[in-house]
């Protein structure tokens, strides 16, 4: 008779353990408290106030493109005693915008989001140089600085031909006629 109540005993302990688990499980599919994934950055290039494709200017603006953009509060940047941290100014899941802050050096950027979540640092390096190599550019528009991928690409091919580009002066608007040769 002990032996029965012993295994009885144990067979519920089990059924009720098993009904704990079985619960916690579906409560966090469900939509239970978790961590935030961090974001993850895949590019990093100059808007404003730039002196190339990746070099940019304190003051300027960059954008940062990867998953779970619109997690990220704030971008930070290399500099001279730690990491500076900038809010973005535009913000979507694939996309920020986010202003230079005075005092940022060149260096990878690190995204952070919501509960501490902290994205890997980019494999890009913005470079940071000095507002005074911004030159007075006139009403002329010129292409600073261009990159295009893959270099050697075919029509109907897999690859699809990337043109990415940076253009200095002129006015707010501007024509610009791109020859594919």
């Amino acid at each position: 008779m002990g032996l029965h109540r012993k295994i009885t005993i144990s067979f519920l302990i089990a059924c009720l353990l098993g009904a704990g688990s079985w619960a916690l499980g579906s409560q966090a599919s469900a939509g239970g408290i978790g961590v935030p994934r961090p974001a993850k950055i895949d590019d990093v290039i100059c808007l404003t106030g730039c002196l190339k494709l990746r070099e940019t200017t304190p003051g300027g603006s960059v954008q940062v493109t990867g998953a779970g953009m619109d997690q990220v509060r704030t971008v930070s940047f290399a500099g001279a005693e730690g990491r500076i941290r900038q809010e973005p100014s535009t913000r979507t899941s694939g996309r920020l915008v986010v202003p230079v802050p005075a005092g940022a050096r060149s260096g990878k950027l690190r995204a952070h989001g919501l509960g501490g979540a902290k994205s890997a640092l980019s494999s890009q390096v913005l470079l940071v140089g000095s507002r005074g190599r911004l030159e007075d550019r006139g009403d002329r528009v010129r292409v600073v600085d261009a990159s295009v991928s893959p270099r050697k690409t075919f029509q109907y091919g897999r690859k699809k031909p990337t043109l990415e580009f940076v253009v200095a002066g002129g006015g707010a608007e501007n024509d610009l006629r791109v020859d594919l040769v």
